[in-house]
């Protein structure tokens, strides 16, 4: 269903986003992050956010977590958020909650862990995520350094640079 303010490639992004959400609690019995004020919270279960950081609604779903309680996710829940009207907006939006998952990454770093869970789910679905577009340009620029070896790894370069700007 199409938003007032909000593009179709973010309405896109929302929706795998809450799929994934779905798909986590279903499959292990809990979600990572809850949406801005799209989520309610036990009193007993909620702990203070530290001073200064900028996604709290991930924190606080991390902590909950963490303390071995329940992340539920209900897709029957409606939620209504305002949207930027503005791209200058919307980006110091993004830059924000970018430098707010790498506060929470270093402070939930214990949490990484591919062997459990919650490691995992916090691997694949949050940190694969955030690093993909540097691990792209890595290995667009990797393909360029290992020209020299092979024509073939130019072609590829060229190629995904293609793709890219595609």
């Amino acid at each position: 269903q199409l938003m007032e303010g909000v593009s179709p490639q973010e309405i896109y992004y929302l929706d795998y986003e809450n799929n994934m959400k779905y798909n986590e609690f279903r499959c292990f019995g809990f979600c990572l992050g809850a949406e801005g004020g799209c989520f309610l919270i036990r009193k007993q279960a909620f702990l203070p956010v530290p001073e200064h950081f900028l996604v709290d609604d991930f924190f606080t779903t991390l902590q909950v977590v963490r303390a071995g309680g329940v992340v539920i996710f209900d897709r029957e829940a409606i939620c209504r958020e305002d949207s930027p009207g503005d791209k200058k907006t919307e980006l110091k939006r993004k830059t924000r909650i970018q430098i707010g998952n790498m506060q929470n990454l270093v402070y939930f770093r214990s949490m990484v862990n591919p062997f459990t869970l919650v490691g995992f789910a916090f691997i694949s679905h949050k940190i694969l995520r955030w690093f993909t577009p540097i691990l792209l340009l890595l290995t667009t620029a990797a393909a360029f350094g290992l020209s020299a070896v092979d024509p073939l790894f130019t072609i590829l370069g060229i190629s995904t640079l293609a793709l890219y700007l595609s």
